[in-house]
């Protein structure tokens, strides 16, 4: 830990920096570096946090398609949670990209005795181009092991219709599958509303209170990773100490600078292009 100096009338005194909250990103690999966790690393350090990852796969995929994923064997995956948990001070884990049921079981395993930092779930399972990441038994995993242990779950509003079991197309609705969601174990729950038509707009569910958190749309840019980048935010915030409503109020105006400064790939697909 580096020393900071202040000045005094007697000389200067040294005094030891505040330490960073270490964030650990669990996810898979996106070599366009807009989505997954490299992304994850580069929002929990914009946010001020420390970032560390774990990998579960590697895929090959832009904002216009996916190629291949192939996830890391559910062995390596322990080992890597082992050396981070065992090695760094977490305040925080945002869980992306799991791709098969046993890594859902050796991540919730890991977690389940680690109630002191905060768990951001983020369910990724279907790319931005439309092709599936994850396999049915994952999801059902999720539900069934990752889900029960999460402090806030992510999604947008295809995912919250799948978890909910029902269409999710206007604020009303999304309310209702954000209730249904909660049953599911989570203690708090994020429906991302940036495809509603009209104004784009957040709810944030918790024991039963719901709170709006509502956006300038930025016409024509459909980012990729933004959600990596709000759920990693959202953890980054609450690893250093935001309350839970201001995370997400943080997370959210991190992602509308990203898309505000987002570039178009050769393909013509928005990608990431700083922060």
């Amino acid at each position: 830990m580096r020393p900071s100096c202040r000045r005094t009338r007697r000389g200067f005194v040294t005094r030891p920096k505040k330490k960073r909250a270490w964030v650990v990103a669990i996810g898979g690999v996106d070599p366009t570096g807009s989505a997954g966790i490299v992304a994850d690393a580069r929002t929990i350090e914009a946010m001020g946090a420390q970032p560390a990852v774990v990998v579960t796969a590697i895929t090959v995929q832009t904002g216009s398609y996916v190629r291949e994923v192939v996830p890391v064997p559910a062995g390596r995956v322990r080992s890597q949670l082992a050396a981070v948990f065992d090695s760094l001070p977490v305040a925080a884990v945002k869980c992306g990209l799991l791709p098969r049921p046993a890594i859902v079981r050796e991540v919730a395993r890991e977690l389940v005795g680690r109630r002191r930092c905060a768990v951001v779930v983020d369910p990724v399972a279907v790319a931005s181009a439309g092709a599936r990441l994850a396999s049915v038994g994952a999801r059902k995993a999720l539900i069934g092991e990752l889900l029960p242990i999460a402090d806030v779950l992510s999604v947008n509003l295809a995912e919250a219709a799948e978890l909910a079991g029902m269409p999710v197309t206007d604020r009303e609705a999304m309310e209702r599958a954000a209730c249904r969601i909660a049953r599911l174990g989570p203690r708090a729950v994020v429906v991302k509303g940036g495809h509603l038509g009209g104004p784009p707009a957040d709810l944030l569910w918790r024991r039963g209170r719901t709170v709006w958190f509502s956006g300038r749309r930025i016409a024509g840019r459909d980012m990729h990773g933004s959600g990596c980048a709000f759920a990693s935010g959202v953890a980054a915030a609450l690893a250093c100490g935001q309350p839970l409503e201001q995370a997400v109020r943080s997370a959210g105006r991190h992602v509308r600078r990203l898309i505000a400064a987002a570039e178009p790939s050769r393909e013509g697909a928005w990608l990431r292009a700083k922060g």
